[in-house]
């Protein structure tokens, strides 16, 4: 698949809000098989101060899909060359602190994340 993804982050008053863009950079339309009706997973991690970026084994501190439950359906979606699909979520009320977030495209034969980092100032 020629598929990439880029993340977003946009701080509002009711929450962190996040926007996984899913971009189709091949010459051929793509048919992503998705598991089931959350086609998205976002999950964020406190990042420390001093960390190096290229630092893992962070704790997840938040992740869309926990306490959820999505309908168990197999549903295909069609992504035109040079065409996106956008995926939002939204973390209610973070807890001040700088965070990175990665988000995967939840989906089959792809293994597709894009992450960015994030500062909340207050708490929201």
């Amino acid at each position: 698949m020629a598929l990439h993804g880029d993340l977003e982050t946009a701080i509002e008053d009711d929450g962190v809000y996040f926007r996984f863009e899913v971009t189709n950079d091949g010459n051929s339309a793509e048919e992503i098989a998705f598991r089931d009706a959350g086609r998205v997973d976002v999950a964020v991690e406190r990042k420390s101060m001093g960390e190096r970026e290229s630092d893992e084994g962070r704790e997840v501190h938040w992740r869309y899909s926990d306490d959820r439950g999505f309908a168990q359906v197999i549903e295909t979606e069609r992504l035109d060359p040079g065409k996106s699909a956008t995926y939002e979520c939204r973390w209610p009320s973070p807890d001040p602190g700088t965070y990175v977030a990665r988000a995967t495209l939840r989906a089959y034969d792809c293994d597709l994340e894009a992450e960015c980092e994030f500062s909340v100032d207050e708490q929201v």
